[in-house]
């Protein structure tokens, strides 16, 4: 086999067909993902509502207290698994529903792995953007090391809960997406790093 040049493989990569399937699942999971925490930050805001007196100062906190979960690890997880779902390990019609399931279940931990690198990065970034500069020498690697741990342990939570949510609404997206392949086939069958293999 010839060694292939990087531009080939990046133009391969960015050709590769199935790009609106990919987006259409991966939209999908989001909006469910991001609805469902929606809903339960609003439940708890109205439960909560019955223990308190200042109903109108409860009430405004959804807003502020739905974006960041609508937002956060939501967001990075869809993006994995739209690039897993077009890159690595697309669903095409002709495959078993084994392999669907399979693939979305390769998808959801995608899209976990992406919520954890995207989350630790911008947990990291945020803890030394809290550190006083006063206070950092040449010799605060203990400091260094205790930011990348705090931030490994606020972030793998999330990436953990996000992958649960994720085990059962991918592999739905899948067979729906799989579904509609079966009765709409596309002109170019998608293929992805699994299937070069």
């Amino acid at each position: 086999m010839a060694k292939r040049d990087l531009g080939d493989v990046a133009v391969t990569a960015l050709t590769r067909p199935g790009v609106g399937l990919a987006l259409l699942a991966a939209l999908g999971v989001y909006l469910v993902i991001a609805l469902r925490s929606l809903l339960s930050t609003i439940a708890y805001v109205v439960t909560d509502l019955s223990y308190s007196q200042d109903a109108a100062g409860y009430l405004s906190l959804i807003l502020p207290a739905s974006l960041p979960q609508a937002f956060g690890p939501p967001l990075p997880f869809a993006i994995g698994v739209f690039l897993s779902f077009w890159q690595l390990a697309p669903v095409a019609p002709q495959l078993r529903m084994a392999h669907v399931v399979t693939r979305a279940l390769l998808a959801a931990v995608g899209g976990a792995a992406a919520t954890l690198v995207l989350g630790f990065v911008v947990a990291v970034v945020l803890n030394l953007g809290e550190t006083d500069p006063s206070l950092v020498g040449a010799g605060d690697v203990a400091d260094f090391g205790r930011n990348l741990l705090d931030a490994a342990r606020s972030v793998l939570p999330g990436a953990l809960n996000i992958l649960i949510d994720g085990l059962i609404i991918v592999p739905l997206a899948a067979l729906l997406l799989w579904g509609r392949l079966q009765s709409h086939p596309p002109k170019t069958a998608p293929a992805g790093a699994l299937d070069e293999v």
